[in-house]
């Protein structure tokens, strides 16, 4: 991995770093040799103390061994739930477990994908797989009935999640995961992008190449889940990494996003700016059509990427129609499922552990859409 921009050291925090080595320690056998706290600061653009507070918390929590003068390992007794999963997965067609996938009838071709792969990747482990699409919880009730599953995997997409569902839900399940969506003080397992590292990723991206003036776009947190939160971590990177320049924010109602109508918006927000103001960097957060969104960047007199870099934080597998596409930071559906499927495994290996969250991290995909900001 190359030496990261030194400015941005502190906008990864131990928070993230920890999430980070956690995700991918999952990956690596026993005894497997870990960063220096030296290369972990080069690595990821941290300072001395946040590397060596997760590399303590790793430890803490058995995940990591240090051996003085010879450096610090995967531990081979770590978390006895990724050897439960491991074998759960192995043994998967005598364990036969009863799983319902419950998805919102809000349209959702990716939604969709994630949902019908699940059900088959669980039914060819030799388990016994259900999915429904639902709209109303009062139908969802006499249709389920008293039936009774291992697990039940909640996938609300856009739509609100009620607490009256989740309360059925238990009665039928002895296990809930809900994907997609972050919930507190429920008891419930989640699995969810890593937002954090979404954002983390996208303008590290747009930084190291040079990008100095930023515009996030994004959908109206009004009316969207989790949009408010991604404008808040915009705005931290834009105070933590100390690079200096322009950044601003544009906001589509989701209206707009839903019915294909012009951005206009975006248009008239690009042609505002004054031209030592105007963003040479867009990151883009929400539903937006690509080939729509070029068109309104077209309409200003800008090109992407001569004039204006663009990364879009949506799945990775996402593709323009001229087989280009935007560079994108996200997850295909394929790494949903197969997140979905190590928690299955990991609940099913630890059935009175305590409710957890998983932040799923996404990858950054390059594609033609940045580059280097003109001199």
């Amino acid at each position: 991995m190359s030496a990261r921009n030194p400015d941005l050291e502190t906008v990864v925090s131990e928070e993230d770093l920890g999430r980070i080595l956690r995700s991918e320690i999952q990956d690596l056998a026993p005894g497997t040799r870990l960063p220096t706290v030296r290369e972990m600061m080069q690595q990821y653009g941290v300072t001395l103390h946040i590397a060596q507070k997760a590399l303590q918390g790793l430890k803490a929590d058995g995940l990591a061994t240090t051996h003085v003068g010879r450096g610090t390992f995967v531990s081979h007794d770590r978390d006895p739930g990724l050897a439960g999963a491991e074998s759960i997965a192995s043994s998967s067609k005598t364990d036969n477990l009863r799983v319902l996938t419950l998805h919102h009838l809000t349209a959702s071709h990716r939604g969709d994908v994630i949902a019908h792969s699940l059900h088959d990747r669980l039914q060819q482990n030799g388990h016994r797989s259900i999915s429904v699409a639902y709209g109303d919880v009062a139908t969802l009730e006499q249709l389920l009935g008293r039936g009774e599953f291992d697990f039940c995997v909640i996938q609300p997409r856009r739509s609100v999640l009620p607490v009256r569902l989740l309360d059925l839900i238990r009665t039928r399940a002895r296990h809930v995961v809900v994907e997609g969506r972050i919930l507190e003080n429920l008891d419930v397992d989640v699995v969810v992008r890593d937002r954090r590292a979404s954002v983390a990723i996208a303008l590290g991206h747009l930084l190291e190449l040079g990008h100095r003036r930023v515009m996030l776009l994004t959908e109206d947190p009004s009316d969207a889940v989790g949009y408010s939160e991604i404008e808040g971590l915009f705005r931290m990177w834009q105070q933590a990494s100390g690079v200096g320049g322009e950044w601003s924010v544009c906001h589509v109602p989701l209206a707009d996003t839903d019915n294909g109508a012009d951005y206009g918006a975006v248009t008239s927000h690009l042609e505002s700016a004054k031209p030592d103001a105007r963003p040479t960097a867009m990151l883009v957060s929400g539903r937006f059509d690509e080939a729509t969104l070029r068109d309104a960047i077209e309409k200003s007199g800008l090109s992407i990427p001569d004039d204006l870099s663009v990364v879009h934080l949506r799945s990775a597998t996402s593709q323009g129609d001229d087989g280009v596409g935007f560079t994108t930071v996200g997850r295909s559906a394929e790494q949903v499922v197969a997140t979905l499927q190590e928690h299955i495994a990991w609940r099913a290996a630890n059935p009175k552990a305590p409710p957890r969250t998983l932040f799923d991290r996404p990858t950054l995909t390059v594609r033609g859409s940045s580059k280097a900001p003109a001199e």
